[in-house]
């Protein structure tokens, strides 16, 4: 018990020290111009200097507020002026970026920008009609290709015929050459 006698005077004692005029916050400093002054009749007498000091530094107190408002009102339109060139570059960003993505989804064809999915359906009409072209002359050809073979095995069978029919035509003709040369033979020799 004692012991907390003790303990509670000397943290009384602290907490006096700790007020005083001079020094710590408004507060504390009221609270030490209320706990010095002297009681009498309800009334407490404070000391005028106590109250003259008090005042100075109540009023320095607020005249550094004021300028501590002053200086974030200062810093506050100064952020303010950053947000807003930040919010205007942030918008040329976006421009910008919104460009590039209408670039990076487009390709310049025959000097016309054309996006990406029309271009890819240009180049896929363009490659299968290409490949109907290419698979319509595969086909003509060889078509023309197998006319073209039977062609020639017809000219050459119609060759073997001619020569075959020339041969036999010459056979005739030398035949009948000889037959006609004999039978002229016979009659010269008859003649005779």
């Amino acid at each position: 018990m004692f012991v907390s006698q003790v303990f509670n005077c000397l943290f009384a004692q602290v907490a006096q020290n700790k007020l005083s005029l001079e020094k710590g916050t408004i507060a504390n400093r009221f609270d030490y111009v209320i706990r010095e002054s002297t009681v009498s009749d309800d009334s407490r007498i404070v000391k005028t200097w106590w109250l003259t000091r008090l005042k100075t530094h109540v009023s320095d107190t607020i005249k550094d507020l004021h300028l501590q408002i002053l200086a974030s009102k200062q810093l506050i339109s100064t952020k303010n002026a950053q947000i807003d060139s930040l919010a205007i570059a942030l918008q040329e960003v976006k421009s910008i970026l919104s460009a590039m993505e209408k670039e990076k989804n487009s390709v310049s064809l025959l000097g016309a920008m054309v996006s990406k999915r029309l271009y890819n359906g240009i180049m896929w009409s363009v490659v299968l009609i290409l490949g109907v072209v290419l698979l319509s002359f595969y086909v003509l050809f060889k078509r023309s290709n197998i006319i073209t073979k039977q062609t020639k095995l017809s000219i050459d069978d119609l060759r073997a015929e001619y020569e075959a029919h020339r041969k036999t035509a010459r056979e005739r003709e030398e035949k009948l050459s000889f037959n006609y040369h004999r039978e002229l033979n016979k009659l010269k020799e008859k003649k005779i």
